[in-house]
């Protein structure tokens, strides 16, 4: 079993590092990943300096360790601790199947496939605008528009 735990948040090669963990597995080996939930978030400057580069969902954290020849059994969001505090982070375990050797990324090619892992998409963006309510509603905008009149909705 390897354990990274609040590591791969700090990787440039985070696709190449991943592909040489899972590598390092015999098979059936387990990886054990633990990275903050800071996707939408943002990250506590006054508590941490700026050192993490990569920002993870569950789905992306699951993709990175399938694209490294893993299969994933979880990839969650949850509490844990850290530190003196508690903090939410996403928790993926992976293991190496007993068949075939992990995936290798093309030399020079893991820092881009890793940037495309993590980049949230525009739904995601703004289902989280949506969430935080941050977007306005259909009447306002038609208000704004000038193709409705009445009170906001």
């Amino acid at each position: 079993m390897i354990v990274a735990s609040h590591v791969l948040e700090h990787l440039v090669e985070v696709a190449v590092t991943v592909e040489r963990l899972a590598g390092l597995l015999d098979p059936g080996g387990v990886l054990l990943v633990e990275v903050p939930d800071q996707v939408w978030k943002g990250i506590p400057i006054a508590a941490d300096p700026v050192t993490h580069v990569n920002f993870f969902h569950p789905r992306s954290l699951a993709l990175l360790l399938e694209r490294a020849g893993l299969e994933v059994r979880d990839a969650v969001a949850r509490r844990s601790s850290y530190g003196d505090r508690e903090i939410d982070v996403l928790v993926a375990v992976a293991r190496r199947p007993e068949h075939r050797a992990p995936v290798k990324t093309p030399p020079g090619r893991g820092a881009e496939a890793a940037r495309r892992l993590v980049r949230p998409t525009l739904a995601m963006q703004l289902g989280r605008l949506w969430r935080e309510r941050r977007l306005p509603r259909a009447a306002a905008v038609l208000r704004r528009l000038g193709l409705r009149t009445g009170p906001a909705q």
